[in-house]
């Protein structure tokens, strides 16, 4: 029996040695494979990198573009509001001389109303206009009051004339 145990002992010892060599070259197999895996993920991975920069750059570059087309549009906005302020304050002007020069006009018209027809022109409508008239015609008669023999007389009915209008 200890030829058989023996046989048995040698075949246990070829089996370990068998298996331990074929766990060595699997191992160095796989430890192989993975080293070709990870060097192939790099270039890979490189190259994707690459293309991430790439799209990144260009995404940028796209970005700042589009951006200097807004700023140059609202720059030209801008530019064109400045030039629309600049009429509208040119209008504006030109409306007031205008509204002045039909306010005159107005009061030309009155003061020819007045003149021409007298018993026609209300108190509410002439009053402001009589006043000052009134008192224009104080201060002309002040500066020529050697023309008038009581010029003192004519200056207090115009005074009261004055105050009866409601002016100062």
């Amino acid at each position: 029996g200890t030829k058989i145990e023996a046989s048995i002992d040698a075949l246990k010892v070829a089996g370990v040695k068998e298996l331990k060599a074929m766990t060595e070259a699997t191992e160095k197999q796989l430890k192989a494979m993975v080293a070709t895996q990870i060097r192939e993920t790099r270039v890979v991975g490189q190259g994707v990198g690459k293309e991430l920069d790439n799209l990144l750059a260009t995404q940028i570059k796209e970005t700042r573009a589009v951006g200097q087309v807004v700023k140059n549009e609202l720059d030209n906005l801008f530019a064109q509001l400045d030039a629309l302020g600049e009429k509208a304050i040119g209008v504006g002007r030109a409306v007031g001389i205008v509204e002045e020069q039909l306010r005159r006009d107005g009061e030309a018209r009155d003061m020819l109303n007045l003149l021409q027809n007298p018993m026609a022109a209300t108190y509410d409508d002439y009053a402001a206009l009589v006043l000052l008239l009134a008192k224009s015609v104080r201060i002309w008669v002040n500066e020529n009051k050697d023309k008038f023999t009581q010029p003192y007389r004519v200056d207090e009915g115009l005074e009261t004339l004055v105050k009866n209008l409601g002016g100062g």
